[in-house]
């Protein structure tokens, strides 16, 4: 038996980049490996045991503390750990301006995974599944946590630890809360001000 959380996110404000869904998964022993097909990104967390993908073919495990994003519309094969099957978290996303966003942090087809030494992204997938019942607020939420992510995947991933970029996010956070309920709040009012 495996135990699931999952949330949709109902998106009609943000185009850029916007989260589809969010869950947490752990799987048991008895669970098959298993094929799928996904129109849209797929960013996953893995906080216990240990997994594999398969995709284009070549075969990927990953262990606690991993995260690697898949691209859309790829044939994937998963698999729970024969000893003691993964448990992860996962934001799944898109948007017209993913693929650069992904570029800029250097994540490409070839280059898409990244380990951890410790919980750093925890609390952000944490806040991504203790969604408020306000669709807006929901969406906003789920989004800041997916960009607060992906802030500290560029450090992980070049071995540098830019602190200007976590303040940025950081500062870009707070101006979204502090005007979540304003109408004229969008991606777009959100990069003017910045």
């Amino acid at each position: 038996m495996s135990k699931k959380i999952y949330y949709h996110i109902n998106n009609s404000i943000l185009k850029d980049i916007y989260p589809i869904d969010v869950g947490y998964e752990e799987h048991s022993l008895n669970v098959k490996p298993f094929r799928n097909n996904y129109p849209y990104y797929l960013l996953h967390y893995v906080v216990g045991g240990e997994g594999s993908i398969e995709i284009d073919e070549i075969t990927h495990t990953f262990n606690r503390y991993s995260v690697f994003i898949l691209p859309p519309n790829k044939e994937i094969t998963y698999a729970p750990g024969n000893k003691k099957p993964w448990k992860y978290y996962w934001i799944n996303f898109n948007g017209i301006e993913t693929k650069k966003i992904l570029n800029t942090l250097g994540i490409t087809p070839e280059n898409y995974y990244f380990k951890f030494k410790d919980k750093t992204l925890t609390p952000y997938f944490e806040k991504a599944l203790n969604l408020p019942e306000n669709d807006i607020e929901r969406i906003y939420t789920v989004t800041a946590s997916l960009l607060n992510i992906f802030a500290r995947l560029k450090p992980n991933l070049t071995g540098e630890i830019r602190k200007d970029t976590l303040k940025s996010f950081e500062t870009v956070f707070a101006y979204i809360q502090d005007n979540l309920y304003s109408r004229e709040l969008s991606t777009g009012s959100v990069a003017n001000h910045f």
